[in-house]
C-alpha cells in the first residue's frame, strides 16, 4: 500500500523523475469508444470497445523528463462482452494485439483474462484486452493496433476442461477510430524476414549489486518472426569471465513464439547472474539466445552477442561461449576446456581426480561435460568419470577425437 506521506506523481507536478523509482505513471489520456455489431453465433460477443492512449513511464535506468508535451506512447483497451452460450468451466477471453510503432509491427501472445464469468449469460461484463506499451526498441506512440479475441481454456488452473480455442472476432484501432475488422496491411506493414527468425539488435549491460538490487547481467533483443519459424520457446544463457575461471548462468528468459504472425516483432528481456557472482565486474560476457522446439526439446543457438568493457558487438566474445565443459584426455592426463580457458592438466591416476573435475564443472555452472577420450582410454576410467558426473546431476556425453 502506498505510503500516505509520499505524494503520488501527477501530470501537473511531474517534470523530471528517476524512472527507477516510478513503477508506472499514465498521463494525458485520450479516449475513443465504439459499439460493435454482435455475432449471434459466437459464444462471446464484444458489444463495445474503449481505447485509451496515454503517456506511460516504465522502470528504467536513468532520468525521464515528463511534461505536457510528452508524446502519448501507449494504448490500452477495455471491452464490454456478453457470454451468449454455455461455456466450459475455466473458459477465458484470450486477446492478443499487433501494433505499429516506430515503423515496426509489435505483436503479443494470447493472454487470458480471469474476469470472464461463464456463469453469467446475457450479462455485460467488463474485460481488458492486450495493449501496447513502449519497449527497449520502440518508444511509441502506436499508430494502429489490431486486437484478436478468442475463448480459450485457463492456463492457471490445471483441473479445468481443455478445449480448442474458439475465435470470436477482432477489431482495429487507429487515431481515426475503431472498426470491427482487421487492420489494412498498410496500417500493419509486417516485414517478413528471409530466415525463420531475425534477431537484432541485442543490448546488454552489467549492473553491480547494491542495497537496492542484486545486480547482474541484463539484456534485451528485438526478435522478428519469419515464415519458417518453429513453434518453440526462446531461452537464453550467458558466460562471463573476470580474473579467473569463466562462469555460466541460465537466464530468466522464456518466451513462446506460437502466437506470433510472420513479420511481427517482439522485444525480449532477460537477466543472468547476480552482481556478487564476481568480486569485480566481469570484463567480458557472451549472451546466447536459443530456440527450443516443443516436440523433442532440441535446443539450438539463434544469436550471440558480446559485452566487452561496456560495448556490445554481434557474435560471441572470442573463446567464451556458454555450454558444456570439455574434458579432454591425452595419455594419463586430462584438461578441462571452456572455450579459450584451460584448467589442468590433471593426472588421472591421482586419487579423487574425478571428484575434482566434477567439482570444477559444478562451480563454473557448466552445462554438463563432453568427454573427449582416445580409444585406448580404459573403459573403467571413462565409466568412473561418467558415474561421478551423473551422481552430481550433470549431463554427460562421450566423444572420440
Amino acid at each position: 500500500m502506498p505510503d500516505p506521506a509520499i505524494p503520488r506523481p501527477t501530470c501537473a507536478s511531474l517534470r523530471r523523475v528517476l524512472a527507477l523509482f516510478v513503477p508506472l505513471v499514465a498521463c494525458g489520456t485520450e479516449t475513443w469508444r465504439a459499439d460493435l455489431p454482435a455475432d449471434p453465433t459466437a459464444p462471446v460477443a464484444v458489444r463495445s470497445v474503449t481505447a485509451r492512449r496515454s503517456t506511460v513511464l516504465g522502470l528504467g535506468a536513468g532520468p525521464v523528463t515528463l511534461d505536457s508535451d510528452s508524446a502519448q506512447n501507449s494504448v490500452s483497451f477495455e471491452l464490454e462482452v456478453v457470454v451468449q452460450r454455455e461455456l466450459p468451466d475455466g473458459a477465458m477471453l484470450g486477446t492478443r494485439s499487433a501494433c505499429t510503432a516506430d515503423g515496426v509491427v509489435w505483436g503479443t501472445h494470447f493472454g487470458g483474462n480471469a474476469e470472464l464469468r461463464v456463469d453469467a449469460p446475457d450479462t455485460r461484463q467488463t474485460s481488458s484486452a492486450s495493449s501496447f506499451l513502449p519497449n527497449a526498441f520502440a518508444a511509441g506512440p502506436p499508430t494502429a493496433c489490431e486486437v484478436t479475441l478468442r475463448v480459450q481454456p485457463s492456463r492457471v488452473f490445471p483441473e479445468v476442461t481443455h478445449f480448442p480455442p474458439i475465435d470470436v472476432g477482432r477489431f482495429c484501432w487507429t487515431p481515426e477510430g475503431i472498426t470491427a475488422t482487421a487492420c489494412p496491411e498498410a496500417a500493419l506493414p509486417r516485414a517478413i524476414p528471409d530466415g525463420p527468425l531475425a534477431i537484432g539488435p541485442v543490448r546488454a549491460e552489467w549492473h553491480p549489486s547494491d542495497a537496492s538490487t542484486s545486480g547482474g547481467l541484463s539484456f534485451a533483443a528485438r526478435v522478428t518472426v519469419g515464415d519458417a519459424a518453429e513453434q518453440g520457446d526462446l531461452t537464453a544463457a550467458a558466460a562471463c569471465v573476470g580474473d579467473g575461471t569463466p562462469l555460466q548462468s541460465r537466464s530468466t528468459l522464456r518466451v513462446g513464439l506460437r502466437d506470433y504472425r510472420p513479420g511481427e516483432s517482439l522485444a525480449i528481456t532477460g537477466t543472468a547472474f547476480r552482481g556478487d557472482d564476481f568480486a569485480t565486474p566481469p570484463g567480458r560476457c557472451t549472451v546466447e539466445l536459443r530456440q527450443r522446439d516443443l516436440d523433442g526439446g532440441r535446443i539450438v543457438p539463434v544469436a550471440r552477442a558480446c559485452l566487452d568493457d561496456g560495448r556490445v558487438t554481434e557474435g560471441a566474445c572470442e573463446g567464451l561461449v556458454p555450454g558444456p565443459a570439455t574434458v579432454r584426455f591425452q595419455g594419463r592426463s586430462a584438461t578441462i576446456e571452456r572455450g579459450a580457458h584451460r584448467e589442468g592438466p590433471l593426472r588421472i591416476d591421482d586419487a579423487g581426480v574425478w571428484d575434482r573435475i566434477v567439482a570444477s564443472v559444478t562451480a563454473a555452472r557448466d552445462e554438463g561435460i563432453v568427454i573427449v577420450a582416445p580409444p585406448d582410454l580404459a573403459h573403467a576410467e571413462a565409466v568412473a568419470l561418467v558415474e561421478t558426473a551423473e551422481a552430481a546431476h550433470l549431463a554427460v556425453a562421450i566423444s572420440t577425437p
